[in-house]
């Protein structure tokens, strides 16, 4: 949650993103109303600015491209605590945000589910974090020749 949280919020250096098994909609799960209601009473326009599927509705910054992997047969997930698909439907409806949500079939909450996907979340944020790294190498290098020559 707190990473879908810090991303949609912040708005700034981040082009790429991945989580896994997020409580992507607090504000409409059991254990987030309580949370809620708990730390920040009963006004629930208060909870919409800490659940990650409004702020997805309402996201205005950069293009994100954001990977979400879930396990099928994860409990929080049957008992309706994460609502992934609550946070999808937000995505989609916004071009801004490009999801690719994928359920790993046969998967709970636990180490193995995790195993399944890490390659690939390492992949794009490693490629996401070297195109960065090369693009400011080469303005600096350029900016050096300049002042320079």
């Amino acid at each position: 949650m707190e990473l879908l949280l810090l991303h949609l919020k912040i708005q700034e250096n981040t082009s790429v993103f991945s989580v896994y098994a997020p409580i992507a909609n607090p504000s409409e799960c059991p254990w987030g109303v309580k949370a809620f209601t708990g730390f920040l009473g009963e006004n629930k326009q208060a909870w919409k600015q800490y659940d990650a599927t409004h702020l997805a509705k309402e996201y205005d910054g950069p293009k994100l491209e954001i990977l979400l992997d879930q396990g099928g047969d994860d409990p929080y997930l049957t008992d309706k605590q994460l609502l992934p698909e609550n946070f999808a439907a937000s995505c989609s409806s916004n071009k801004l945000l490009n999801l690719n949500y994928r359920t790993q079939q046969g998967y709970d909450h636990g180490y193995f589910f995790i195993m399944s996907f890490m390659e690939d979340h390492s992949t794009l944020l490693l490629n996401t974090f070297v195109d960065t790294v090369s693009f400011v190498m080469f303005s600096l290098g350029n900016l050096t020749r300049n002042v320079y020559i």
